[in-house]
């Protein structure tokens, strides 16, 4: 009976073709029954209180009690994306010790899950945690009666973000779109040059990603350039089919293009080489040979003669 009612309510409350408001006055005898539940009928329970997750009261309360942990480490894809889009819809609104109960499980049990739509929903979840302290800072609001609250919620923004960053190296593309376009919104990320450099070295780097640092610090970079009014616009007027071509000489001797590397005096010293090589190969002793005085010097003398004892000549 507890299943015929389960799937009966979830036809009629089903978001996409019922009236969800309709488990409003049930909400309390799906609660009961949840314990009760198991496989396919429990996950439609629990999207009976997805679809009205907002407005139930104390719907988090409730869940924690019902064993909300082992919902949470349940290795059963459908039902855990279910209970990550209940927590999402509860974040808001929950207090920072309770959700510092329940990021570290859903982290140890999502962050490397084989399911694409679990990660997906595991990621929206911790971008609304990292957003709940930027929306207190934004409305200019905070808690001065209970500052281990506040310090509670710092905890849990620093720990969304560590855990965001590891987004840029996860398999999927769409999950490291998502993750840099959330970052790329001018409340995350700055969007002057200078200061974005500085966030992007601070907030984005973690030693997990570091692989794909490189990848994702130069992406946030270049971001900015979309919005440039020129971004969309083409670099040439005209197609390079049109393009009128003239032929260049190019010049490729080795002596040209390295000149700037080359030494002073190289070409003295191969001219030097070259004769003394000669000399060599011409002696039939092939034995060392003494070196002959220069008779035509391949420099002009800088210096007069000198004599011990006398002065250089005037």
């Amino acid at each position: 009976i507890c299943d015929r009612f389960i799937r009966c309510l979830h036809g009629i409350c089903n978001v996409n073709s019922g009236y969800p408001p309709f488990a409003t006055i049930l909400v309390q005898r799906v609660l009961y029954e949840l314990p009760k539940l198991a496989g396919e009928i429990k996950t439609q329970a629990l999207e009976i209180l997805m679809w009205r997750a907002t407005h139930i009261p104390d719907l988090f309360r409730e869940l924690k009690i019902k064993d909300l942990a082992s919902l949470i480490r349940r290795f059963a894809p459908q039902t855990q994306s279910v209970v990550l889009s209940i927590l999402t819809a509860l974040c808001p609104t929950m207090r920072a010790v309770d959700v510092a109960w329940c990021l570290p499980m859903v982290t140890d049990s999502c962050h490397n899950h084989t399911d694409l739509q679990v990660r997906s929903l595991y990621f929206q979840l911790l971008m609304t945690v990292y957003d709940i302290k930027l929306r207190t800072e934004e409305a200019d609001f905070m808690d001065t009666n209970d500052a281990a609250d506040q310090e509670v919620a710092d905890n849990n923004h620093l720990k969304a973000l560590q855990q965001l960053v590891l987004g840029f190296a996860d398999a999927s593309a769409s999950i490291r779109n998502a993750v840099a376009n959330f970052f790329h919104h001018d409340s995350r990320l700055h969007h002057h040059t200078d200061m974005r450099l500085r966030h992007v070295l601070s907030k984005l780097y973690s030693p997990g990603a570091e692989s794909s640092f490189l990848q994702t610090a130069t992406s946030m970079l270049l971001k900015m350039t979309e919005q440039s009014p020129d971004f969309n616009s083409n670099l040439f007027q005209n197609p390079l089919a049109d393009c009128e071509r003239y032929p260049i000489n190019i010049d490729a001797a080795w002596q040209h293009r390295n000149q700037h590397l080359t030494p002073l005096f190289a070409l003295t010293q191969q001219t030097q080489a070259s004769g003394t090589q000669a000399q060599t190969q011409g002696n039939p002793q092939g034995g060392p040979m003494l070196r002959q005085t220069q008779a035509s010097l391949m420099f002009t003398p800088t210096q007069a003669t000198f004599q011990p004892g006398l002065a250089p000549s005037q």
